[in-house]
């Protein structure tokens, strides 16, 4: 039969919530055999629950340092290794023979759970919208339930990012916060979806790929999608979409590369810091920034809108056509042949915004269009 020394257990969930990962044993795992002698030097075999599929532990709590697999023990039987989620352990002599008791399946971490309000999904799962074994974001959701509790994406796979794939589409909701670290980024060809008054958390570095979908986060920013000063215009109408209601631009240029503008959707606001947050066309575009059309409820505040100055083509700085309930206020636009343009527009509102160097052939100057 297996003894698994339990000694000071509960000690264990008193570890701060710091902790990323659980001992397999506190203060050490030891291996018994049937006639109750440790299994000196022998061999411990981690793998995902249910299977003979290798499952990587680790040498340290924080999950940086992965364990051999599989494990030596000494001569006392004895190891400190450290795991998150769901492992099935298989114990052998050092020649190999199987050791009575084992394997054991489905055993999880001691800092999992109840105990603490963090949970660490594995950034190795195929998809984090499915169940899995027992460790990704769609198990964590369904664990924790109605209670109140935070969900981390650790950025500890080695490399320059560690990659969250969801595949299957899944939704946060409103009692779980979503911690994304820096070099942690969620990807794939589903659909994240926060319910109202999520908490997302996050040092304005890049949280999402190019492949995911975003509904509904509360706030958005270019810088969530990895904006690089290229081409910007492509994060920052993902973020426009992703967002429940704001996209907000950082003190910076963000530059336009293609003949795509960035466009405004309904019930959105895209807003800048007044006289910092500058947008510019790497090339001559016909309309820089742009209020999708026939929207509602549009909003461009605090940017500064900087043209090409281009004498041979119109040039707009922000254009829309029939939609309703469009405010352009405290912008700048400079350098540019039209600074504002409604065409067909209810109820627009321009509000103290600066118009300068106004440029453009002979009749193609406007400020403001109607």
């Amino acid at each position: 039969m297996k003894k698994l020394i339990l000694t000071a257990l509960f000690l264990i969930l008193t570890v701060a919530i710091s902790f990323a990962g659980s001992p397999a044993q506190y203060p050490l795992f030891q291996a018994i055999d049937a006639d109750g002698n440790p299994v000196s030097g022998g061999l411990v075999y981690t793998y995902k629950p249910g299977t003979t599929t290798a499952k990587t532990a680790y040498t340290d709590e924080a999950l940086t340092v992965p364990a051999t697999n599989p494990i030596v023990l000494d001569s006392k039987g004895e190891a400190q290794f450290y795991y998150k989620g769901n492992y099935k352990i298989d114990v052998k002599t050092s020649a190999g023979v199987q050791v009575d008791g084992f394997p054991v399946d489905n055993l999880r971490g001691q800092n999992d759970g109840a105990a603490q309000d963090n949970y660490y999904p594995d950034y190795t799962e195929a998809d984090q919208g499915v169940t899995g074994d027992n460790n990704t974001l769609k198990y964590y959701i369904d664990t924790i339930g109605s209670d109140q509790a935070t969900i981390v994406l650790r950025h500890n796979s080695g490399s320059a990012t560690t990659t969250y794939t969801l595949t299957t589409s899944e939704t946060i909701p409103a009692n779980i916060t979503l911690k994304v670290e820096r070099g942690a980024v969620i990807d794939g060809a589903g659909t994240l979806t926060f319910a109202d008054d999520v908490r997302f958390v996050n040092d304005n570095s890049q949280a999402f790929g190019s492949s995911i979908t975003i509904v509904n986060l509360p706030e958005t920013t270019p810088e969530l999608w990895g904006v690089d000063g290229t081409g910007d215009e492509v994060e920052i109408n993902k973020a426009l979409i992703a967002t429940a209601g704001e996209c907000k631009l950082g003190a910076k240029t963000y530059t336009i590369s293609t003949a795509n503008p960035i466009s405004i959707p309904s019930s959105k606001t895209l807003s800048g810091i007044p006289g910092i947050t500058k947008i510019v066309p790497a090339s001559t575009m016909v309309t820089i920034v742009e209020g999708v059309t026939s929207a509602t409820k549009i909003v461009l505040r605090g940017v500064w809108v900087y043209g090409t100055g281009a004498l041979s083509t119109v040039e707009r700085g922000f254009y829309n056509i029939t939609g309703t309930d469009v405010l352009v206020e405290n912008c700048r636009f400079e350098n540019v042949s039209f600074g504002v343009q409604f065409q067909g527009v209810t109820r627009g509102n321009i509000l103290n915004n600066t118009f300068v160097d106004i440029t453009g052939t002979a009749g193609t100057e406007f400020g403001m269009v109607f």
